[in-house]
């Protein structure tokens, strides 16, 4: 969320550390999102594969709007709007940043999503429920469900752990 910027001292020093300097952060990367304090930083050398992949982007579809000699009135007209608003917003705001919510511990989010299995963590309830309902469908129905390469992973599976098929 965007928040008006508050002084340095109101900020925790160690969740809120750029991720390329010891300076408290100011911006998250809309990319990779990682926290930076400066300019220089985002563009710094250990940011480089993620700001000069924007800059390309960015580059690469402004050259595009530009040899385009067939684009929708209605699309240049809009994007001429954003981008009024956009430098209206970056004179009138220019004190305003993203901050972190308070209590929120990022460092804390990013080990858990790292970590996270991406198998969803089931109750014994939800489990024992599923497997009812599991055991009312027919097999060959299940089956059809799996998709190809499931399928062959069952098969070996199955081959693997002694179980005929």
């Amino acid at each position: 969320m965007l928040k008006p910027s508050t002084n340095a001292s109101s900020l925790s020093a160690e969740s809120h550390t750029c991720a390329f300097c010891p300076n408290p952060s100011n911006y998250s990367c809309p990319k990779c999102q990682s926290l930076y304090c400066s300019l220089a930083c985002y563009k710094g050398e250990k940011h480089v594969f993620c700001s000069e992949k924007f800059y390309k982007t960015n580059v690469e579809e402004e050259h595009e709007f530009q040899n385009s000699s067939h684009m929708n009135p209605d699309k240049v007209a809009d994007r001429k709007k954003v981008l009024e608003i956009v430098d209206r917003y970056g004179q009138e705001y220019d004190g305003w940043k993203y901050e972190v919510p308070k209590g929120v511990d990022t460092d804390k989010i990013r080990k858990e999503l790292d970590s996270s299995p991406t198998e969803p963590k089931w109750t014994k309830e939800e489990e024992d429920e599923l497997n009812e309902l599991l055991d009312q469908v027919p097999e060959d129905e299940l089956w059809k469900l799996l998709s190809p390469d499931d399928q062959q992973r069952f098969l070996q599976f199955a081959k693997m752990s002694g179980h005929g098929v």
